[in-house]
């Protein structure tokens, strides 16, 4: 009877334990989820302008790191 018990209370909580989210903060209510765009227009409205300037530029360059002496790090800073 005890073994029976036991064996019901594990899955009851291996279950409860499947039903929760992975990850905490991800489990918005289906009327609360956030839509891509509104995550969008969040991230803008709290960049500065410096930031949101800095958004529209796509910068290439040769070799494999952008360490102090570098030509693209001395462009970027």
């Amino acid at each position: 009877m005890r073994i029976l018990l036991r064996r019901r209370v594990v899955l009851l909580v291996f279950l409860l334990a499947l039903s929760m989210p992975i990850v905490p903060g991800y489990a918005a209510a289906p009327d609360q989820q956030v839509t891509p765009e509104q995550r969008a227009r969040d991230v803008l409205d709290r960049m500065t302008p410096e930031e949101r300037v800095g958004q529209l530029f796509l910068i290439t360059f040769q070799g494999r790191s952008a360490e102090p002496g570098t030509p693209i790090y001395e462009l970027i800073t």
